[in-house]
């Protein structure tokens, strides 16, 4: 039988790279904290664009990476939808996650990603911008098609970030049109609170039943 299971957010360290991805939600809610310089076109945040599907290479030095436990059996696993709550100091921003399987060798086979304009997720013909410094929910359910089977020992892989990279338009946050917006509109860097209330949606069937 099939099975709808939300992964939360956490700030429990699994090692010094990974954060656990837990089926249980915190019993009280954490924060991680992130800060963005949107000006600074050194460095690159969300490159999770599926150029490469196994063996990728994600630059985990910015945003959150969470792993799940070892999968106990092989399951097939589907689907990609959830709510993201955060809080920022700018009106606007635009979320990446990017999910993969990572296999017990190491190696990472990417499943899905999902890029959201927070003012735009909840209703892509009205623009809702966020209010600065208070709780935001952002809902994905967007492009998170996609179904594989993940075997005994693989984990699941999740990566939270703000999106600016060389492919990407950047939202500066200011409540602007984001198309007419530029470096000069960066301002003080973009401070995010990622909170533990966060979940991804995944549909999951044991592997002896889809056979």
């Amino acid at each position: 039988m099939g099975k709808t299971e939300r992964l939360y957010l956490t700030t429990t360290r699994v090692t010094d790279r990974f954060y656990l991805l837990s089926t249980a939600p915190q019993k009280h809610v954490g924060a991680l904290r992130q800060q963005v310089d949107l000006a600074d076109r050194t460095t690159m945040n969300n490159d999770s664009y599926p150029d490469v599907i196994l063996d990728k290479k994600p630059d985990l030095a910015s945003g959150y990476a969470f792993l799940t436990p070892p999968f106990s059996r092989s399951e097939e696993v589907s689907g990609l939808d959830g709510v993201v709550r955060l809080r920022v100091n700018k009106r606007d921003l635009d979320v990446g996650l990017a999910l993969y399987e990572m296999l017990p060798d190491g190696r990472l086979f990417q499943l899905t990603y999902d890029t959201e304009r927070a003012s735009y997720a909840a209703d892509m013909s009205t623009r809702h911008l966020l209010m600065a410094g208070e709780d935001a929910a952002i809902p994905l359910d967007q492009y998170g098609l996609f179904s594989k089977l993940v075997g005994r020992g693989s984990r699941l892989l999740l990566t939270v970030n703000v999106d600016k990279n060389a492919f990407a338009e950047i939202n500066y946050g200011t409540g602007r049109d984001v198309g007419t917006e530029n470096v000069d509109d960066a301002g003080a860097p973009m401070k995010v609170e990622w909170l533990t209330s966060s979940y991804i949606r995944l549909r999951l069937h044991d592997a002896d039943t889809v056979r």
